[in-house]
């Protein structure tokens, strides 16, 4: 049975921004950024076998952790007093790691026994970062942020025993 992915994973994420270039209808940010995703399920597997003498199950659990670190340069185009619309460029260092556990276990007339496996992976990954944004400033000096963004390049493989299984973005 492959593994069945577990939906979306969660994480936060914090951006320093400074304004380079303030003019009155273009505006040229820098920006440091970070994100962390703590660790949490990212896929599992579940499969059983019974007959009248014996179960046998097989249960597997991957967990993944990540974290990010970013520069950005954000150049915006003004289209009103307190709204901007921008792009996102920049270079991240990606890091992820993690754990996948399986459970094999047996029960049949005279008892039962299981046998436990462990397997850890860890990748850095250099990415090219691409997106949009908008920009509402609601006082000089504090502002929200919207925006869509895509790493470019090598993606995150899940290997265990140097067999990929998975791969995460």
């Amino acid at each position: 049975t492959p593994l069945n992915k577990s939906g979306e994973l969660y994480g936060a994420g914090f951006d320093v921004m400074f304004n380079l270039l303030p003019e009155e209808d273009f505006n040229l940010w820098v920006g440091l950024g970070t994100t962390y995703m703590p660790k949490q399920e990212f896929a599992s597997c579940l499969a059983s076998e019974s007959n009248a003498n014996y179960t046998l199950t097989f249960d597997e659990k991957v967990k993944i952790k990540a974290y990010d670190l970013r520069f950005m340069v954000m150049p915006e185009w003004n289209i009103t007093e307190s709204l901007a619309l921008g792009l996102r460029l920049g270079v991240g260092i990606c890091h992820y790691s993690g754990d996948d556990a399986e459970t094999l276990s047996l029960s049949d007339a005279y008892g039962s026994a299981s046998m436990r496996n462990t397997y850890s992976y860890s990748e850095t990954l250099f990415r090219a970062i691409l997106g949009v944004q908008a920009h509402w400033a609601i006082t000089e000096q504090l502002g929200a942020l919207a925006y869509c963004q895509a790493y470019l390049g090598n993606e995150a493989d899940l290997k265990i025993d140097g067999e990929k299984v998975g791969e995460f973005d």
